[in-house]
C-alpha cells in the first residue's frame, strides 16, 4: 500500500510541532540549560561521526599489570603486522599449483614486499649457512668440508642431478652443492613453518598457502580495509580463472576488518534491540505510548554524549566496551519512568504546575539513583583491563548525562503530553498482590532462610565455572577464523597454543643480540624448548655475526674453498658455474633481513623494540626458568598464558573494583536516604542478590571470567536504584500501602527496562558481551524481586516499629 506524500509530510510536521510545543511550555529559566544540552549533544554527534572508532585490537582486552603485561606487549608488537594468508584448495595438485602461481603473479605488483620467493633470494650458499649456524651446527657443517667427506657429499649431489626429474633440483643444488641447507632444515625441525619461499604446500599437494605482506598495520582500519579489498579482487579473478580451486583469505588484516565489522554489527543490533525492548516495557507498564516522546530524546542524547567520550580513547572503543550503548539505554530509561509517573500523578491531582511539582518530588531520588549507578560503573575504571575501564567510564558518563537530560526535559514534555489526561488508571492487580505479600511476617522469615540456604549452596558448589581462555577474546562466526582452522588442519600447525620468548630493548641491535644469545642456549635444550623458530636462524644481529666471523677465520675458509673447487673438477662438475658459491665460501657476506622476517620476529611497543622467539615448549615453567637463567629481563608468554593471566587479573580486579563499588554504594545511600538502618537493609539486599546470581550462573552454565565478573559490582548500583525508590516510598510520610502500590509498577518498569537493556547483549557474537549481558540481566531480574518483596517487608517492619515507639 502506497502512502501519499502529503500524509507522510503531515505526520513529520506533527511530530516537529509537538516537540516545538514542548519547548514552548518550558519556563524561561529552564530554556538555557536545555539549549546548552542541545548544543553539547550536537557537538557530541559531530565528534561521534568524525572521531570515534571501534578497535579490533585484542591488547585492550588483556590486563596491563602482572603477567598480562608481557602478553599485551606481544599482541601490540606483532598482531598489527600479521601477514595476509591466502589458502588455495582443490582436488588436482597441479591445478592448485597453477592457481597459486597465478595469484602470486597478480599480487606481486600490488604488494612488492610479498613473502613469496623473498627468502629464496637470500641465496643460502654454504658460506652463508656457515655464518648463520650456531656452534654445534657449525661443527656438523665443517665436518663435510674435510676432503673425504666433501667428495662423498659431492658424489651424492651428482647422483641426484643425474636422476630422472632432477631438473627441479638443479637451481637449489647450483647454489648449495654440498646440501648444507638440507642439514640445516633437518636440524631446524620438521615443525618449522614454511619452506622459505613464502608458500606452504600440504603433504598431498592439494592445498597451498600464499603469504602476502601488507604495506601497513592491521590495526589501522583504512590500511587493513584497503589491503583486504585489493587481495579479494585478485582472489575473485583467480577463482574465475580456476573454478575448481577454492581460494580464501585470512590473516591479520582480514581478521581485523572482520572483527571491526562484527563489533559494529553487535553495537548496532544490541543498541536497537535495547531501545525497542525498553520502549516496549515502558509502554506496556505505563500504558501511554505518547509518553515515549518525553523519554526517547533524552535517552538518545545521553547515548550520544556518552559515545563522544569514546573520542578520548586514542586506540578506539575496544571489545566489551561497546556494551555501553545497551547499558545506557536500558539503565537510563529508569529515570524517565520515575519522572513520567510523577508527572502523571501530579496531573491527576490537578496541580497547577505538574512538571515543577513532579520535578521537586523526584529530582533527589532520580539524581541520587543516577549517582549510585554511575559510581558503580565508574568503579570499573579501577580495572587492570583497558576495555573494562572504557566500559565503566562510558556507561557512567551516559548514566549521568541521561539523568540530567531527563530532569531538564522530561517533566515539561510529560506535562504537555498529559495535559488533557484524566485520572490515573488504577494500579495493576499484581501490584496489590505483591504489596500484600510483602506485608506478611512469613516473607521476612522466608527471605532470611533462603538467603542462608543460598549462601551455603554457593560455598558447597564452588560457584560458577571459571574456565575460559582464547575463546573469550576471539569473536565467533568470523569467516577468517574458519580459514585459520582449515590451515591448522591442512598443514598440521598450531597443535598447541604457541609460546614465545620476548626480548625488549630501546636499541634494536641490543635486543637482537640478546635474542641471539638466548637462541644459542635454548638450542642446546630441545627437551625444554621443543621445536623453535627465530630470526637468529636467518639473520642474526651484527654483533652475533662478527663473533661468528671470528670463529670462521680459524677454519681457513679460503683453503676450504680451494678444496671444494678441486673436488668439483675431480668429479667432472664445471667449477665456473659454482664461482659465486666458491667466493662466498672463502669470504662469507652478511645475509639480508627480508621484510617478511622483520615483521614476523621484530615488533615495536612504544619506544622499545621487541624481538620474539617462537617455541612449542612442552613445559612453559621449565622454559621460563631456563630463559631467566640466561636473560632475567626476557619474558615467556603466548596464548597458552591467557587463561591463567585472566584468572590472576580477576582475583585482583574483583576485590579492588568490588570494594570501591561497595564503599561508594554505602556513601551514596547514606547521602540520599540518610538512615543507617536503610543503608544496612540496602547493603544486605544487594549482597543477597550477588549470592543468588552466582548460584544461578552455576545452574545455567554461565562461566565466570574477568569480563562478566566485573559486572557484579555494577549490579550493586543498579539494584540500589530500585531499592532506593522503594525506601523513598516507605519513608516519605504518606500511607505506606498506597505509596507501595503506586511505586511497585514504576520500580518493576525500571528493573525490566534495565534487564532488557542488558539482555539485548545476548544477540552479540562476541562471547564476553553475551556473558556480560546474561549475568547483568539475571541480576536485574533477581534485583527487582528483592526490591519489591524483601525491601518493603523489612522496611515496613522497621517503619512500624518506629511508629509504635513514637
Amino acid at each position: 500500500m502506497c502512502v501519499p506524500q502529503h500524509v507522510v509530510c503531515s505526520g513529520i510536521r506533527g511530530k516537529l510541532l509537538s516537540l516545538s510545543s514542548i519547548f514552548a511550555v518550558l519556563p524561561l529559566r529552564h530554556r538555557f540549560p536545555i539549549l546548552l544540552l542541545m548544543v553539547l549533544t550536537a557537538l557530541a554527534g559531530w565528534v561521534v561521526a568524525t572521531c570515534v572508532r571501534l578497535s579490533p585490537d585484542l591488547a585492550p582486552l588483556l590486563p596491563d599489570q602482572g603477567s598480562g603485561v608481557a602478553l599485551a606487549t606481544f599482541v601490540r608488537a606483532f598482531h598489527g603486522g600479521d601477514p595476509g594468508l591466502v589458502l588455495l584448495e582443490g582436488d588436482d595438485p597441479a591445478e592448485v599449483h597453477q592457481a597459486a602461481l597465478h595469484l602470486s603473479t597478480a599480487l606481486i605488483p600490488l604488494f612488492p614486499a610479498s613473502t613469496r620467493l623473498a627468502l629464496e633470494e637470500q641465496s643460502l650458499t654454504p658460506g652463508r649457512l656457515l655464518l648463520l649456524a650456531d656452534d654445534p651446527l657449525r661443527r656438523d657443517l665443517v665436518a663435510f668440508l674435510e676432503p673425504s667427506a666433501l667428495r662423498a657429499r659431492l658424489a651424492e649431489t651428482r647422483a641426484l642431478l643425474l636422476a630422472p626429474g632432477s631438473a627441479v633440483l638443479a637451481p637449489a643444488l647450483a647454489r648449495d652443492p654440498l646440501r648444507f641447507g638440507q642439514v640445516v632444515a633437518e636440524r631446524r625441525a620438521p615443525g618449522a613453518r614454511g619452506r622459505g619461499d613464502g608458500e606452504l604446500v600440504s603433504p598431498d599437494g592439494r592445498a597451498r598457502l600464499v603469504i602476502v605482506e601488507p604495506p601497513g598495520s592491521a590495526l589501522h582500519s583504512e590500511e587493513a580495509r584497503s589491503f583486504v579489498r585489493q587481495v579479494e579482487a585478485v582472489i575473485q579473478r583467480t577463482q574465475a580463472e580456476f573454478p575448481k580451486v577454492r581460494v580464501r583469505l585470512t590473516g591479520g588484516p582480514s581478521l581485523a576488518v572482520a572483527t571491526e565489522d562484527l563489533l559494529r554489527s553487535d553495537l548496532t543490533r544490541s543498541g536497537l534491540l535495547a531501545l525497542f525492548l525498553a520502549s516496549a516495557v515502558f509502554v506496556g507498564l505505563q500504558r501511554r505510548p505518547r509518553a515515549l516522546l518525553s523519554v526517547l530524546p533524552p535517552l538518545v542524547a545521553g547515548s550520544l554524549l556518552a559515545s563522544a567520550v569514546g573520542a578520548v580513547f586514542s586506540g578506539g572503543i575496544a571489545g566489551v566496551a561497546v556494551a555501553f550503548v545497551s547499558v545506557v539505554l536500558g539503565v537510563g530509561m529508569d529515570s524517565g519512568v520515575h519522572v513520567h509517573a510523577a508527572v502523571c500523578e501530579a496531573v491527576a491531582r490537578g496541580v497547577t504546575s505538574p512538571a515543577q511539582e513532579a520535578l521537586a518530588r523526584v529530582i533527589r531520588p532520580v539524581l541520587g539513583a543516577a549517582l549510585v549507578a554511575g559510581s558503580a560503573f565508574a568503579c570499573l575504571a579501577l580495572s587492570r583491563v583497558e576495555a573494562l575501564r572504557q566500559l565503566g567510564l562510558l556507561a557512567a558518563a551516559g548514566e549521568v548525562a541521561t539523568a540530567l537530560w531527563i530532569c531538564a526535559f522530561s517533566p515539561w514534555a510529560s506535562g504537555w503530553l498529559e495535559r488533557r489526561a484524566g485520572g490515573l488508571p488504577p494500579p495493576p492487580r499484581w501490584a496489590f498482590s505483591l504489596v500484600r505479600l510483602s506485608r506478611h511476617r512469613l516473607t521476612r522469615s522466608v527471605s532470611l532462610v533462603a538467603g542462608v540456604a543460598l549462601l551455603v549452596m554457593l560455598f558447597w558448589t564452588g560457584g560458577p565455572d571459571r574456565s575460559g581462555g582464547l575463546l573469550l577474546i576471539r569473536p565467533e562466526g568470523l569467516a577468517p577464523q574458519q580459514v585459520y582452522r582449515d590451515i591448522a588442519a591442512r598443514f598440521d600447525q598450531l597443535d598447541r597454543p604457541p609460546w614465545v620468548v620476548l626480548v625488549r630493548d630501546v636499541d634494536e641491535e641490543a635486543a637482537r643480540t640478546r635474542a641471539d644469545r638466548l637462541v644459542e642456549v635454548l638450542l642446546g635444550h630441545p627437551e625444554v624448548t621443543g621445536t623453535m623458530d627465530s630470526l637468529t636462524s636467518w639473520a642474526p644481529a651484527r654483533t652475533t655475526l662478527e663473533r661468528r666471523r671470528e670463529a670462521l677465520r680459524a677454519l681457513d675458509l679460503p683453503r676450504r674453498a680451494a678444496d671444494l673447487e678441486a673436488a668439483l673438477q675431480e668429479l667432472r662438475f664445471q667449477p665456473d658455474r659454482f664461482r659465486e658459491v666458491l667466493e662466498e665460501l672463502a669470504r662469507p657476506t652478511d645475509p639480508p633481513t627480508p621484510d617478511v622476517l622483520r615483521r614476523r620476529f621484530i615488533g615495536r611497543d612504544g619506544a622499545r623494540t621487541v624481538v620474539q622467539i617462537e617455541t612449542r615448549a612442552p613445559d612453559p615453567e621449565a622454559l621460563t626458568a631456563l630463559v631467566h637463567s640466561v636473560d632475567p629481563a626476557a619474558n615467556v608468554t603466548g596464548w597458552g598464558a591467557l587463561e591463567p593471566t585472566l584468572r590472576e587479573a580477576l582475583a585482583g580486579d574483583l576485590g579492588r573494583v568490588g570494594g570501591w563499588a561497595a564503599a561508594l554504594l554505602v556513601a551514596s545511600l547514606t547521602l540520599v536516604v540518610r538512615r543507617p538502618r536503610d543503608v544496612i537493609l540496602a547493603a544486605a539486599v544487594v549482597v543477597m542478590e550477588l549470592v543468588v546470581v552466582l548460584v544461578g550462573m552455576r545452574a545455567l552454565g554461565i562461566p565466570l571470567h574477568l569480563y562478566d565478573a566485573l559486572v557484579l559490582p555494577v549490579l550493586l548500583g543498579v539494584t540500589a536504584d530500585e531499592v532506593l525508590f522503594v525506601l523513598w516510598a516507605v519513608r516519605r510520610g504518606e500511607d505506606v500501602e498506597d505509596a507501595l502500590v503506586r511505586e511497585t509498577p514504576v520500580v518493576a518498569a525500571t528493573a525490566l527496562t534495565t534487564a532488557t537493556g542488558f539482555s539485548s547483549l545476548l544477540v552479540c557474537s562476541f562471547p564476553p558481551l553475551r556473558h556480560l549481558g546474561a549475568v547483568a540481566a539475571l541480576g536485574s531480574a533477581v534485583g527487582v524481586v528483592l526490591a519489591l518483596l524483601v525491601v518493603p517487608a523489612w522496611a515496613r517492619s522497621a517503619h512500624s516499629a518506629r511508629s509504635v515507639s513514637s
